[in-house]
């Protein structure tokens, strides 16, 4: 009880304690944070006796903001030059942020959910967990009591949406769900996240071997990218203009613009976009 009053050395003291009791067990990876687990049987006890004294709730709420904060501040650094410190932690907590995700769809925080999920799309992309993310927005997507007011959050997880559908082979969904966002960034003013749906939609005409098509989407998206200084939006626009010079068959063209993506990608420390320009290379 009192946790509110507790200072980190009375929490460490606190744990030291249980760990030489057996009750909570310690794990020291080299190089990583200590982290500190309950044996199943220890968990279900210190759960009932948790909510016995009317503190469950509470500490359910302090678990969810901690883990809120956690995928947002994730966002911005799975773009740059700490992607695979970030992506290794977000896997450690991946269970945690299961959880928190779980309970505020539970009691019916769907813009929780949605701020979480759209924070986590990288990572749910860069790892594979596209299903697993596609649930997550689709459940939480069909439970709003109503269409939200045009926010940030709202078009960032409607992106996630129609980006995870990409990777799903789902180009209709794609389409349905980034042309929203687009209308939402348009109506906030919000040349970023118009021409980040611009370049989303030109993944369409990409796949179905439409060269016209995808340039203009990536060219229109290029230029407000170049207006506003956005160099990783810059290097998915060159990216995206050479496969529409790929499909052309103008593979010198092709290699230049992927050579600049590269470049970009190298100074920015996106590990996994470089990837793909020196793959697509």
């Amino acid at each position: 009880s009192n946790h509110e009053t507790l200072y980190s050395d009375d929490i460490l003291d606190l744990l030291t304690h249980l760990v030489d009791k057996s009750l909570v067990v310690v794990e020291r990876e080299q190089g990583q944070e200590a982290r500190y687990h309950l044996l199943e049987t220890i968990r279900q006890y210190a759960r009932e006796k948790l909510y016995d004294s009317g503190e469950g709730e509470a500490m359910r709420v302090h678990h969810c903001g901690w883990y809120s904060q956690l995928a947002e501040q994730a966002a911005p650094e799975l773009i740059g030059p700490a992607q695979v410190e970030w992506l290794e932690r977000l896997g450690v907590e991946h269970d945690n942020l299961r959880a928190a995700l779980e309970w505020s769809l539970g009691r019916g925080d769907h813009e929780t959910v949605l701020r979480m999920a759209g924070a986590l799309q990288e990572f749910w992309k860069i790892r594979s967990f596209f299903q697993e993310g596609i649930r997550w927005y689709e459940t939480s997507l069909a439970a709003l009591p109503g269409e939200p007011a045009p926010s940030d959050w709202y078009a960032r997880a409607l992106v996630g949406r129609g980006t995870l559908a990409w990777y799903v082979g789902d180009l209709g969904t794609l389409e349905k769900y980034i042309l929203k966002a687009q209308a939402i960034y348009q109506a906030l003013d919000d040349p970023g996240g118009v021409a980040h749906t611009l370049a989303i939609l030109a993944s369409v005409p990409n796949s179905t071997g439409d060269a016209d098509g995808a340039e203009d989407l990536y060219q229109r998206s290029l230029e407000l990218r170049q207006k506003i200084g956005d160099r990783g939006g810059i290097a998915a626009c060159l990216h995206g203009l050479s496969n529409a010079a790929k499909m052309r068959g103008d593979l010198k063209r092709a290699r230049t613009l992927l050579e600049q993506s590269a470049a970009i990608r190298r100074e920015s420390g996106d590990l996994w976009r470089l990837m793909n320009a020196l793959g697509d290379l």
